[in-house]
């Protein structure tokens, strides 16, 4: 265990601001702490990425179980301490100490206070100015505080050596130079450490206890293959990381989940401060619809029954493992949902390969307020009165048992009208950075749905994922797994490149394309140059024209010339490929699946190996 302590540079040195920060970091070196330097710039000017490694290197000596001593204000602002202060965090049993040095930062606005009062219920101690700061503190259920003026004389000199009664930070020569002996600050490192650990082992217990002070946060887990587990790990190492509050995870598993997985989510949990609770799931429950659910998992049905097997809670946010959480959840916590049933993000890109959901074809729901699951917050209360949750999801799946997306049109189905709905920020797919060419990670939470990460994209998204799945008990074999394969991937594209170009070149070739012109297609377009003869084909041929001509399925399947087909496999509903393969036409030879010839950024995806799917 090491010990660190911030200092200011770059600012006035005359400030005494700086002067006091100054003093406390001398004193903390001669004792062996490590100091952290802050130094003043334009911090408006960095992008989320760039703050991150400037303040990457700030932590740079900072390791797991260490301590730090974070002197504030540091004249760079909140959304910078902020940062600091959970990337501090991060390591795994941190633990912070908060020395204020003044109160001016709290008393600004009441947006100010709010958010400064939050980063101290967050620290693990906070060293206080003065005795009316320390009851202001009290007053504002900061419990874990600790008054600067209980470590020093009862009497302290002021300039015209009258006495002020708790008078710490006095600039007067005298008391400046009473200050130089070290004695009073010393006293108050070894004080703040003592009760630095008194109070980490009281808020611990507490936590365990006390759950009515807690965020609630639900996953639903089926790990067959044992390698669905690590997700859901990054996924609440993601939220720990990003959010101060005390968390309990609620895992609803199966006998699926092996022993060494269980123990890893409790080391993330725990290391983190946070509490993890496992909760048994009968999969026969779901026996009538579990073939329904074999495009995904029939973990994505324990969501169902979370009202039923949290009787005690009010609500939850419930969450897919597929998720990179790059904010605080207590925001989402703090949303009035009262008036619903829950609260979730509408669904733009409308499901899968863009079709319609059944519910959304048969008009049950209306488009723009067809919600994707993957983000829940539920009020478990209110859905409690509406009867059984998990009853109500097996009869409609039973009854519909052609909608894709069953346990999302389900959960659409049964409460329309009685959703809030959030912004997209809530629930923003990895396919729109990659779409967007986003570089720059937002205050969002990100869903991977339906791709991974690929560290051939350049994505900063997907360069942050690693790093965190590296933070966790998985990291370094998963690490090395998805960093092997993204440069298989990158070898294969090459390959596949390779073949198209020696298919397309040869003399009288025709290219046909099937399914509808989205940008993969343009995109294609472009790169193989369309002429004439080239053509579109789909079982029901659109209105609307397009670049290329569109036919029905029967021209291709008269066509007696040489050609190459090029197909998106979400056309006709899903079927394209095996209206393919029942022509006998043959992948790599006959035809190319156009998202495998892109990368990312180009609308293509990665053909994943079993065990980096979600």
């Amino acid at each position: 265990m090491k010990i660190h302590i911030t200092n200011l540079y770059n600012f006035n040195q005359n400030d005494m601001l700086v002067r006091r920060q100054h003093i406390l970091a001398n004193i903390g070196r001669k004792e062996g702490f490590l100091e952290m330097g802050i130094f003043e710039y334009p911090v408006h000017t960095d992008s989320r990425g760039e703050l991150s490694k400037r303040l990457d290197g700030v932590i740079s000596s900072v390791e797991n179980g260490d301590i730090v001593f974070f002197q504030l204000p540091t004249k760079n602002g909140y959304d910078y301490e902020m940062f600091l202060f959970q990337k501090i965090k991060a390591y795994k049993n941190t633990k912070i100490v908060l020395l204020l040095h003044q109160m001016d930062m709290f008393m600004e606005s009441e947006e100010n206070e709010k958010k400064y009062l939050h980063l101290c219920e967050s620290a693990d101690l906070v060293v206080c100015p003065k005795k009316s700061d320390f009851y202001y503190f009290k007053n504002h259920q900061v419990e874990h505080v600790m008054e600067c003026s209980r470590l020093r004389c009862s009497k302290e000199p002021t300039s015209d050596n009258s006495v002020v009664k708790d008078q710490v930070w006095n600039d007067s020569v005298e008391y400046q130079l009473l200050l130089e002996s070290d004695f009073y600050y010393k006293h108050m490192f070894f004080e703040s450490i003592k009760r630095l650990f008194v109070h980490h082992e009281e808020r611990l217990e507490k936590s365990e206890i006390d759950e009515d002070h807690m965020i609630h946060v639900g996953f639903g887990l089926h790990d067959k293959n044992g390698n669905y587990s690590k997700w859901v790990g990054v996924t609440m190492q993601s939220i720990i990381e990003h959010t101060l509050s005390t968390i309990c995870f609620h895992v609803l598993i199966d006998d699926s989940v092996n022993n060494d997985n269980k123990k890893k989510l409790l080391q993330v949990a725990s290391e983190g401060g946070h509490v993890l609770k496992f909760h048994f799931v009968d999969v026969n429950r779901f026996s009538d619809v579990i073939e329904s659910t074999k495009r995904y998992t029939v973990g994505a049905l324990f969501r169902a029954m979370l009202p039923e097997i949290l009787p005690y809670l009010k609500k939850i946010i419930y969450l897919d493992a597929d998720l990179f959480v790059n904010r605080d959840i207590s925001e989402l916590w703090k949303t009035n949902i009262q008036d619903y049933c829950l609260a979730g993000t509408p669904d733009v890109a409308q499901g899968i390969g863009n079709a319609a959901p059944i519910v959304v074809k048969n008009g049950l729901v209306k488009a723009d307020e067809y919600i994707n699951s993957g983000v829940l917050y539920m009020n478990l209360e209110k859905i409690r009165l509406e009867g059984n949750l998990c009853e109500k999801v097996i009869d409609f799946i039973r009854n519909e048992p052609l909608a894709l997306l069953p346990d999302q049109d389900a959960i659409n189905a049964i409460f329309v009208g009685k959703v809030k709905f959030l912004d997209v920020s809530w629930n923003y797919l990895n396919c729109w950075v990659k779409q967007k060419n986003e570089n720059k990670l937002e205050n969002m939470i990100y869903h991977f749905a339906g791709s991974i990460v690929q560290l051939s994209s350049g994505c900063e998204l997907d360069q942050r994922y690693v790093e965190t799945l590296f933070r966790t008990p998985w990291g370094k074999d998963e690490g090395a797994e998805i960093l092997k394969y993204s440069i298989v991937r990158v070898i294969d594209r090459i390959g596949l490149l390779e073949k198209i170009l020696a298919k397309v070149s040869e003399p009288g070739v025709i290219k046909i394309f099937y399914g509808n012109e989205i940008r993969s297609m343009r995109k294609l377009y472009s790169m193989l140059h369309i002429n004439e003869e080239d053509y579109r084909v789909l079982s029901q041929v659109p209105e609307e024209k397009g670049i290329l001509e569109c036919f029905p399925i029967s021209k291709m399947i008269e066509e007696q010339r040489p050609h190459i087909i090029f197909v998106l496999p979400d056309a006709d509903d899903w079927k394209a490929i095996s209206t393919l393969s029942d022509l006998g036409k043959v992948e790599m030879t006959d035809y190319f699946i156009i998202p495998q010839i892109f990368g990312p950024k180009d609308g293509g995806y990665v053909d994943v190996p079993a065990n980096l799917i979600w």
